[in-house]
């Protein structure tokens, strides 16, 4: 049995606790590695519990311009207190400080996984007022780089970040590739039945849950062939458009929609990609979403699944066999007969689609750098 190297936490505020990329890669890779690994974020369970060696600390789900937002961090601090795990791993900006405090308590080592460019999303962040997105965007920035002296390494899910905020030798890049641990998992009992189109991911109009419905009913007049749309939408306004407009829409009858309010297991946005005719990835190409390569592009190549993606990715697009370009210029007769000739890449050219648990290895080697036990 491999030895216990120690104890990571993984501290979030608006994530689900087996959040994609916090238990299904990193969480499970360290595990793998030989670590203990915990999780603190939104669950609905009421007690903690274990799932594929990862403990799960829950925090009830909750909207993120409630106070609740602000209450939770008592918890967090309570729990890794009490925790005391030997690395805390920071998933949220706003924890930072937080985490500084623990720190002195704890002796912890801190990393601080970057999802995203948080100053540029809260710039265009719709769901806050347009006077506060300034103040917020820049005092994020400010936490962060303040926070950079505590750090022992910044992770970056993106290789678009270029080290954004000036980590130097602290940072790596862990891109959002796809995790064969991820087939492993048994869907839940009663998905759809193959083919259909598909839209998976967080429900959003920026990510296109909403460009899809509308492409679809121009398709549907060649294909017959139903749309699945699943993911969790965490802005009920957002849903309820969301519902109306497939309330209104004259194919209503061959739409399903599964999630919605509530999240929609990883292993079941797995078994959904692999049972789809095709995906729907149609991203507005707004400027803090171009040139990030989303996690749902990896999912699809990995699987050998075809995407319909926005010309603002052609390049990556084509350069890896991502699937068919929708535009303008494009009508969809020409759509679809490109989407019938299309075949997946051999199964042995699509590893660097793939997550590695050595590259995670590798982060965590510039946590503990003097040790080589570690």
């Amino acid at each position: 049995m491999m030895a216990n190297l120690g104890h990571i936490l993984h501290l979030t505020v608006l994530n689900p606790a087996r959040h994609t990329r916090i238990f299904y890669k990193l969480a499970r890779s360290q595990v793998r590695l030989g670590w203990q690994v915990s999780i603190a974020g939104q669950d609905e369970a009421t007690n903690p519990y274990r799932e594929d060696g990862v403990t799960i600390y829950p925090i009830q789900p909750f909207h993120r311009l409630s106070p609740q937002r602000w209450l939770v961090r008592k918890k967090l601090s309570a729990l890794a207190l009490r925790l005391r795990p030997d690395v805390i791993v920071i998933h949220a900006p706003e924890l930072l400080p937080l985490a500084i405090r623990l720190q002195a308590k704890t002796g912890a080592k801190l990393c601080y996984d970057v999802h995203e460019d948080f100053e540029q999303n809260l710039l265009h962040a719709v769901h806050y007022p347009s006077f506060l997105r300034m103040f917020l965007a820049r005092r994020i920035r400010k936490i962060e780089q303040r926070s950079l002296p505590y750090l022992s390494a910044v992770s970056y899910a993106e290789a678009l970040y270029q080290d954004i905020l000036g980590a130097g030798e602290k940072a790596i890049v862990l891109e959002n590739t796809f995790s064969r641990e991820s087939l492993k998992a048994t869907p839940s009992p009663g998905l759809p039945k193959g083919p259909y189109f598909l839209y998976c991911g967080t429900i959003a109009k920026e990510w296109g849950s909403f460009a899809a419905i509308s492409y679809w009913e121009k398709l549907f007049e060649f294909t017959k062939i139903p749309l699945v749309l699943a993911g969790h939408c965490p802005r009920a306004e957002v849903l309820a458009e969301l519902q109306t407009k497939i309330e209104e829409s004259p194919l209503r009858d061959h739409i399903e929609l599964i999630g919605g309010a509530a999240y929609v297991p990883y292993r079941d946005i797995v078994s959904l990609i692999e049972g789809c005719y095709v995906g729907f990835g149609l991203y507005e190409p707004l400027p803090h979403l171009v040139g990030k390569v989303p996690t749902k592009f990896y999912e699809f190549l990995a699987l050998g699944r075809p995407l319909l993606y926005p010309a603002a990715w052609e390049a990556f697009g084509v350069a890896n066999n991502l699937g068919v370009v929708v535009s303008e210029s494009r009508d969809v007769a020409g759509i679809y007969q490109d989407l019938e000739s299309w075949q997946a890449l051999p199964e042995s050219e699509r590893a660097s689609f793939f997550w590695s648990v050595e590259k995670a290895g590798e982060w965590m080697k510039k946590v503990f750098p003097e040790s080589t036990s570690r």
